[in-house]
């Protein structure tokens, strides 16, 4: 139960838009978000930016792969475990996605895919390498 459940859920093939933006950090979360809803709601129209911080960090560590290593912080090695349990830290965070409380109530596309997105970032952020 996601919290948003609202009379439009019931809906079962929706059309219309949604537009998303944000950081560089969550930009291949979403894109791949935003790929996956497609082929379930092929008529709705995903749009996903990116205006926020990072990019400049994200080019280092494209350009860099082969210098990087992962940092151990308090003999606490990083790994999808002691990340989700907050056990590695001050190194890693949650991420955050924020919706106007509008969009959701008056435009069902919108609604459904931040429904999606809640049900299936986990599962994106690790296809995409988070």
């Amino acid at each position: 139960n996601s919290g948003l459940e609202t009379p439009q859920q019931e809906t079962a093939k929706l059309s219309g838009t949604a537009n998303g933006d944000g950081s560089s950090t969550v930009a291949p979360i979403m894109d791949a978000l935003v790929e996956l809803y497609a082929g379930e709601q092929p008529d709705v129209k995903v749009s996903s930016g990116v205006s926020g911080t990072g990019g400049g960090f994200e080019k280092f560590s494209a350009e860099n792969q082969d210098k990087l290593t992962a940092v151990t912080v308090d003999g606490v090695a990083p790994n999808n475990e002691t990340i989700e349990s907050g056990e590695y830290t001050p190194l890693s965070r949650p991420l955050f996605v924020y919706a106007k409380n509008s969009a959701l109530k008056e435009n069902p596309a919108f609604y459904d895919f931040m429904k999606f997105t809640l049900e299936n970032s986990g599962d994106m952020a690790e296809a995409v390498g988070y």
